[in-house]
């Protein structure tokens, strides 16, 4: 694995402002998004795709975070709020379900990206769910 992009991934958190902060830093740096997609798990093409639009959006509104947040939240209404024990429980159950992480992130008001960080950081088997 490259070693830059293994220390971004570990850093990635349920906030997707720095998963998609991080996969952004790795696109100027010149990494390919197949570099990216290989060495993060459960990073998809879709949420470099995703990471791409939220950046071109918040650069025409300005590039305030506050409108920024606003914008997420139209389509995600828990974007940025704090993940509680009863929501992680939900993940849990839906990840070992098999719900794919869209899904789950539709099902919980939060981005695809999220759901990936948060698995992770919960320590879930990546295998079990789909992304």
């Amino acid at each position: 694995m490259l070693p830059e992009i293994s220390r971004l991934g570990d850093n990635l958190t349920n906030q997707t402002t720095e998963s998609t902060t991080a996969i952004l830093r790795l696109i100027a740096k010149g990494h390919s998004y197949a570099q990216i997609v290989d060495h993060l798990p459960g990073v998809t093409y879709q949420d470099i795709f995703a990471a791409a639009g939220e950046a071109l959006k918040a650069m025409e509104e300005g590039g305030t975070h506050v409108g920024y947040v606003e914008t997420v939240r139209q389509t995600h209404q828990r974007a940025y709020k704090p993940w509680d024990d009863e929501e992680d429980a939900e993940l849990t159950a839906l990840h070992e379900e098999g719900w794919t992480n869209r899904k789950i992130a539709e099902h919980l008001g939060r981005q695809p990206s999220a759901i990936a960080s948060r698995i992770k950081k919960l320590g879930l088997n990546e295998a079990s769910g789909a992304t």
